[in-house]
């Protein structure tokens, strides 16, 4: 266990890697970090709380902690760079006072997580990523409008909605693939993309409204089986 119950800030990094025995990391009263948090690589870390933090001037990496079942961030409203959750066991991954992520958001292979909870989220500086997380059952970005980089929704083979239903531009590509559950796919305000646009293999979907769209770079649409109206 570790537990550091009267620490509330940290000017610089916090870094948990490596610990094989560790079970719980305990940072509760933590309120804000100027650097980075790193927590990665602990084999049998089961619970993380920072349930007091709201603020992150770096990065927040969370990665390569198979066992992890519950983490605690549900405060965080701002990450100063970027934010990584990756492969791990959490059910519930609550984000829900998260507005900005300065730079990339990459949440990926939390084949566990049935509930991933972004509603608030309005900004992120770089790219989007939200990937292979199997047993989530829907995937909510209705508060983002502009997109800087590019956005990658894929092989969230459970997830029943995806509501990008905001976004209006995309600095880069976009992406939509496998979401083998996802109906409806909202993205009827997207009138820009810079980059691709591919939406392929969205075998439940049934209907498709893309019809602000005035410019992108390619545009492939394919493999969506049920889909009976494609607006362009």
């Amino acid at each position: 266990y570790l537990v550091v119950p009267n620490a509330t800030s940290v000017g610089l990094d916090v870094t948990i890697t490596g610990n094989d025995q560790l079970v719980v990391i305990d940072l509760n009263a933590l309120q804000s970090a100027g650097g980075n948090i790193n927590i990665a690589g602990n084999l049998t870390l089961q619970s993380i709380d920072m349930s007091g933090l709201t603020t992150v001037g770096g990065s927040m990496t969370v990665t390569d902690n198979p066992a992890l079942n519950v983490i605690l961030i549900s405060g965080v409203t701002t990450i100063g760079s970027d934010l990584t959750v990756v492969g791990t066991a959490a059910t519930v991954i609550d984000m829900s006072s998260l507005t900005t992520v300065s730079g990339s958001l990459n949440l990926g292979d939390n084949t566990a997580a049935t509930a991933i909870d972004m509603t608030s989220l309005t900004s992120v500086g770089g790219d989007l990523a939200v990937s292979g997380n199997t047993t989530v059952s829907s995937i909510d970005l209705g508060g983002i409008t502009t997109m800087t980089g590019n956005i990658d929704v894929t092989g969230n083979t459970s997830a029943a909605s995806i509501d990008l239903s905001a976004l209006t531009t995309v600095g880069g590509s976009l992406t939509i693939g496998d979401n083998a559950a996802a109906n409806p796919i909202n993205m009827s305000s997207l009138t820009s993309a810079a980059g691709d646009l591919t939406v392929t293999g969205n075998i439940s979907v049934v209907g498709l409204d893309l019809s602000n769209l005035s410019s992108s770079g390619s545009v492939d649409i394919a493999g969506n089986a049920s889909a009976a109206t494609i607006d362009l």
